[in-house]
C-alpha cells in the first residue's frame, strides 16, 4: 500500500491488519490452511470485498462498528446476485 503525505499511515497499518481477516472470513477458507489457492477461484468476490472497505481506492476510518455494518452491506448484495 503507498500512502500519499497526506494520509494517515496508522489508519492504513489498521486497514491492512484487518483486510486479510474480513477476506478470509468471507471467503469462509482459513488462509493458511488452502495456502491461497482457493482464493484465485473467489477473486471477483475478494475484489467486491476489497472495493467496500477502500471504495476508489480511498482509505476509510474503520471501526468494529463500520465493521459490521459493511459486512451486513456486502451480505445484502451478495444475496441479491
Amino acid at each position: 500500500m503507498i500512502c500519499d503525505e497526506h494520509e494517515n499511515r496508522m489508519q492504513a497499518n489498521h486497514f491492512l491488519q484487518i483486510f486479510p481477516k474480513e477476506l478470509a472470513d468471507y471467503c469462509k477458507f482459513n488462509l493458511q490452511e488452502e495456502k491461497g489457492l482457493e482464493f484465485f477461484t473467489r477473486l471477483e468476490e475478494a475484489f467486491f470485498l476489497l472495493q467496500s472497505f477502500l471504495p476508489n481506492g480511498q482509505l476509510l476510518f474503520t471501526t468494529p462498528n463500520f465493521i459490521k455494518h459493511l459486512r451486513k452491506e456486502v451480505e445484502t448484495i451478495n444475496q441479491l446476485k
